[in-house]
């Protein structure tokens, strides 16, 4: 059924955000919302939040529990339900959390990249700026991870990362700062290209500031590239 009361819309989109911020900073925290959000789903039925309820939850099959293929059914689950619900504002958060931590374990990287331009347009349409800058991010790491070219790779870096200043989406420019900087070591463009300090991050100050905010998501970008 789909559910009609402001009131409990209101509980899901305010568990959606506990999830979001959980996700960097309490995975216990973000583990429990997720169960509750998809039980309070099932109870008292469905609503544009619903779908990132499930692909939440197939995150967790996979990240916590390895069923794969559970985890794959279950993104399919989000994608087909957003698609039912008409809900075109949300269709760039689910397809991020689908295609970002899931599909990649069981679909071709080239799929992928497809769906992350796809959402990233579809963002910018409906004025999601914030899963457009997402899903972009991880079309850029996923041509960063497998081998783009370098030069083009420093243009697209160079030409999102200058858009998502623009439209304000400060937590996703400061992970993808990063990836540029590596990318920018790999091509000579710093003094030494095992340090991830140069033209657009000095890696003492992302550090400090992992440590500041007990960042751990953040720390971990930054020690991947």
């Amino acid at each position: 059924p789909i559910l009609k009361s402001a009131t409990k819309i209101n509980i899901m989109f305010f568990m959606d955000k506990i999830v979001k911020y959980a996700y960097e900073f309490n995975h216990s925290l973000m583990h429990v919302t997720v169960l509750e959000m998809v039980q309070f789903s099932v109870k008292h039925g469905v609503c544009s939040v619903s779908p990132l309820a499930f692909a939440y939850y197939g995150i967790l099959m996979q990240a916590l529990l390895g069923d794969f293929k559970s985890s794959r059914e279950l993104s399919k689950l989000a994608l087909s339900l957003n698609d039912r619900l008409g809900d075109k504002d949300g269709f760039s958060g689910v397809s991020f959390l689908c295609w970002t931590f899931i599909r990649p374990w069981t679909d071709l990287y080239a799929i992928c990249r497809k769906e992350y331009v796809n959402a990233y347009h579809m963002g910018l349409l409906v004025g999601d700026h914030e899963h457009a800058a997402w899903n972009i991010y991880l079309r850029l790491l996923i041509g960063w991870y497998t081998g783009e070219p370098l030069g083009k790779l420093e243009a697209d870096f160079y030409t999102y990362l200058k858009q998502m200043k623009e439209l304000g989406q400060t937590r996703t420019l400061e992970k993808a700062l990063i990836s540029y900087q590596a990318v920018l070591n790999m091509m000579g463009k710093s003094e030494d290209p095992t340090i991830l300090t140069g033209e657009v991050v000095d890696q003492e100050e992302v550090m400090k500031k992992c440590i500041d905010t007990q960042n751990k998501h953040l720390e971990d970008i930054l020690t991947l590239g």
